[in-house]
């Protein structure tokens, strides 16, 4: 007979899965091996079935409970985006205006981050946060943040999005590298060289989209090389590891060692998007995204290319 399974079983679950270890995801939720391992065996015996198989390198979600993981995962991001709502009515009037900004966003629209004044005398203080897009959704989504800058793809029916700016990529090449002597480049040209690349958890839609792209030039995927940050794309490039995949406005920091030339493929580009959660438009809210819609409109962030 099925019996309800409580949420510390259902996170149980979902982080020995995301860990592959049940050291790792009780370190990680601050428990014990043996506490976590015992509540997995409540939660197998409660539904009836085993959920993991157990392997020499630990425990290896089965296709049971792959499939309870999946619908299980749903449940839980509800659950977490619930509590920042209720959260955010009982704390509402108290908190500041809190914008986050994704790293990879398009460098002018930094400009709309700094000196920001809300009007009003009774105006909340600002607070702005830096993390990757997906986690920038999931705090809007939830109440923690109240608006976000990230990269598209953004895509949920709660959200409104409203794209900002788009700019085209550049190739960073290392000094003595034979397609220098090119004004422009075209990811064709760079069949065989080592790209780096965001990491596919900084935004795994784009990061998917753009492995698609290569594909239909017949690139293989494989070329491609995570790194932590722009900066860090630049470090490899300039150490001769490969060539580094960068936003054009890259092009302005200064580098020893490398050289930028223009990407010429039209879809490969990165589009900067302000979203927030619909039906909860505040006026202060209002006035800030009407604000910023404006200065965009007028920096005129959608180049030709």
């Amino acid at each position: 007979m099925w019996q309800h399974a409580t949420l510390e079983q259902l996170v149980a679950l979902e982080t020995v899965i995301e860990e592959g270890s049940l050291v790792r995801a009780a370190t990680r939720l601050h428990t014990t091996h043996s506490t976590l391992s015992r509540g997995i065996n409540r939660l197998s015996r409660g539904l009836g079935m085993e959920l993991f198989d157990k392997t020499p390198w630990g425990l290896k979600p089965n296709a049971a409970g792959r499939a309870y993981a999946a619908e299980i995962r749903k449940t839980l991001a509800h659950a977490r985006r619930a509590y920042g709502l209720a959260r955010y009515e009982v704390q509402k009037g108290r908190l500041p205006f809190r914008i986050g900004h994704c790293p990879y966003i398009h460098a002018e629209l930094l400009r709309l981050l700094t000196g920001i004044s809300l009007p009003g005398t009774d105006a909340p203080t600002v607070a702005i946060y830096s993390a990757p897009t997906m986690q920038l959704v999931r705090c809007v989504l939830s109440g923690e943040l109240d608006v976000g800058f990230g990269v598209m793809p953004v895509e949920d029916q709660d959200l409104r999005v409203e794209v900002l700016a788009h700019e085209f990529f550049a190739v960073c090449l290392p000094d003595g590298h034979g397609l220098i002597k090119h004004p422009k480049l075209s990811l064709q040209q760079l069949r065989g060289e080592i790209l780096f690349w965001i990491p596919r958890r900084l935004h795994r839609p784009f990061y998917d989209r753009m492995v698609q792209y290569l594909r239909t030039l017949k690139i293989d995927p494989n070329q491609l090389r995570e790194a932590a940050s722009i900066a860090q794309e630049l470090d490899f490039a300039a150490l001769g590891a490969g060539v580094a995949l960068v936003p054009q406005s890259t092009a302005r920091f200064s580098r020893a060692g490398v050289q930028f030339r223009p990407l010429t493929d039209q879809l490969v580009r990165m589009e900067s998007a302000l979203f927030f959660r619909r039906g909860r438009m505040t006026e202060t809210l209002k006035d800030f995204v009407g604000a910023t819609l404006a200065r965009a409109h007028a920096m005129k962030l959608h180049p030709v290319h």
